[in-house]
């Protein structure tokens, strides 16, 4: 008999049932799309001045070198990495049964002494030029003979002019008579040894950029990073961004995986709750009709889960995607207050993981305000493309102001990102 009441009194509430459940797995869709890191919550600029408490180092961190210091750095790496050349053992011998097959009979006799003048040349080697030009002066090599790589230096060996210079002047022993015909011999049976390795040097520039430490050192546990009053300089500001990069280690984020999601629901049921509230007061209608609940949480969900599940994947400029549809949908079914509540409780949870925290906020309130204003009293559709121009004219606006205000100098306000807008 019991039972029997229980499911009776189910099923005259099976609305409310629905819409606790509906709200219930909404909050908790919302938050585990939201991504698990630890929010650094200090906000700075180089140049500006550290405005909140001493901060001294929670942990032992590694300070890690800037992009632009590791970009600087693998580019001297390739300018000085060795140039690798293999050494055609075969083309000695080529070349020298060359120079005996066409040397003229009358000068036979020197034989020995063509054969030991190209001996000398590839005993130090001959770059061929045909795949690259000869390496610069100074530069360093490495000679692979036979498997075997051996450390040179460019002066240690010939380009093709500089091997038929050393020709000529070796030949003063020649008799003038015949000389030009005997150089001319021996300088065409010179054939170079040195063949560029294009695919060994790669493997080796690779090797050595893999050695590069991305690491400049390390602040120890208590270690004062920056005072209160104090200007950010290049060296806080390394450290600062160390400290934010330590922020995500795995370790870390193991340790603090419950708590931050125990603090992105909180968040949410608080933005939640504030939502219901105002259904509960202003909007009644809403809270009890089973279908327009629906789809107000499926518009909330479905903007929140589309965000960070960009945000994640970091292949997107998060400019790009259009928040300002929710407001825009949202007033089209409902009014003007419940869009606005709708949008503004949304934007602030995701502002909770958006990069620009405020920035992103201040923005997306903005002109998810000038959008539900703008379609009030639409009764066009082409009234549309004047909300989208507002709309983007509020975005220009906001982002110049907030560029202005973070960097102090127009002249650094990434204009590319008008673009994304």
């Amino acid at each position: 008999m019991n039972l029997r009441k229980l499911l009776i009194a189910i099923s005259n509430k099976h609305d409310l049932y629905y819409r606790i459940v509906l709200i219930t797995i909404s909050i908790l869709i919302i938050t585990s799309f939201l991504p698990r890191q630890v929010r650094f919550k200090y906000d700075y600029k180089v140049g500006q001045p550290w405005s909140h408490e001493d901060l001294r180092a929670p942990f032992n961190f590694p300070v890690y070198k800037t992009q632009q210091e590791l970009d600087d750095e693998q580019k001297a790496t390739i300018a000085r990495s060795p140039l690798v050349y293999r050494k055609d053992a075969e083309v000695t011998e080529r070349s020298l049964a060359f120079f005996r097959s066409r040397l003229p009979k009358e000068q036979q006799s020197l034989v020995s002494e063509g054969e030991r003048l190209l001996l000398k040349l590839y005993s130090r080697g001959v770059f061929d030029i045909s795949k690259r030009n000869e390496p610069d002066p100074g530069m360093d090599l490495f000679i692979v003979v036979n498997g075997v790589w051996k450390s040179s230096e460019r002066s240690m060996h010939f380009s093709p002019d500089q091997a038929s210079n050393y020709i000529r002047d070796a030949l003063t022993f020649v008799p003038e008579t015949y000389r030009q015909m005997f150089e001319s011999q021996v300088v065409s049976s010179l054939q170079p040894d040195l063949i560029f390795d294009r695919e060994l040097t790669k493997a080796y520039q690779q090797e050595l950029l893999a050695r590069i430490n991305p690491l400049r050192g390390e602040v120890q546990e208590g270690t004062i990073i920056i005072r209160r009053g104090q200007t950010v300089g290049m060296i806080e500001y390394k450290q600062l961004e160390s400290l934010r990069r330590a922020f995500k280690g795995e370790e870390l984020m193991e340790h603090a995986l419950p708590w931050l999601y125990l603090g992105y629901l909180l968040l949410v049921i608080a933005a939640v709750s504030v939502l219901l509230t105002f259904l509960w007061l202003l909007r009644e209608d809403i809270l009890h009709d089973s279908r327009k609940i629906t789809l107000l949480f499926l518009l909330i969900v479905f903007t929140a889960v589309v965000y960070t599940v960009l945000l994640a994947s970091n292949r997107v400029n998060m400019l790009m995607v259009p928040l300002c549809i929710l407001p825009l949908v949202t007033r089209a079914f409902f009014d003007t207050r419940t869009a606005l509540f709708t949008h503004v409780l949304t934007m602030l949870i995701l502002g909770t993981v958006a990069p620009g925290g405020f920035d992103f906020v201040y923005m997306q309130i903005i002109a998810g305000m000038v959008a539900i204003f703008s379609i009030v009293n639409m009764r066009k559709r082409s009234q549309l493309f004047i909300a989208v121009s507002l709309i983007f004219l509020a975005y220009i606006v906001s982002y110049s102001g907030l560029s202005l205000l973070n960097e102090g100098d127009y002249s650094q306000v990434i204009t590319a990102n008008l673009v994304w807008i």
